[in-house]
């Protein structure tokens, strides 16, 4: 409780030095701007150290974007962002990065929480077909009357198998 009160008492020293903070808020333009894109719009007001506010539009995903780049916030897709004055977030901008701009936007603003919309998927390593040498050999006894034949493999390499390993 003391934290808090030493940081209040601070602004409040801060603004009794300086004079009156007044900040301007946003005209509401950049927000119907988002609505008509029908876009998530965040904002945020900067008291200290300087009266600024940050804002963003994340934009939904239009019908042939990759999912690449994109995030879901609340089961719904964004892929871009427009309006903004987050340096990495504002298209015209020639830092624009779309998942840098979430990755900043999650720091800045707490109720904007993200999960990749594609979700990574595992490879899995398919065994290679090896070749099989096959020992045959035949043995006639004396007389030629009996045949034996005994067949096993005597060498497997590359086969799903790891070499000093039994199975």
């Amino acid at each position: 409780m003391k934290f808090i009160s030493l940081i209040v008492s601070s602004l409040f020293a801060v603004s009794a030095i300086a004079g009156p903070v007044n900040c301007k808020i946003s005209d509401g333009k950049n927000a119907s701007e988002c609505a008509n894109l029908n876009g998530k719009y965040f904002q945020k007001i900067n008291v200290f150290p300087v009266c600024n506010t940050e804002y963003v539009c994340i934009v939904p995903r239009k019908n042939n974007e990759s999912l690449d780049n994109c995030v879901a916030v609340k089961n719904k897709v964004y892929c871009s962002a427009s309006n903004s004055n987050i340096d990495v977030c504002n298209p015209e901008s020639s830092s624009y990065d779309f998942k840098q701009c979430t990755v900043e936007v999650s720091k800045k603003f707490k109720n904007f929480k993200y999960v990749p919309a594609v979700k990574p998927t595992a490879t899995q390593k398919v065994a290679k077909r090896g070749h099989f040498k096959t020992k045959i050999s035949f043995t006639l006894d004396e007389n030629h009357t009996k045949t034996k034949i005994v067949i096993g493999p005597t060498d497997i390499p590359g086969f799903p198998f790891k070499k000093g390993k039994k199975n």
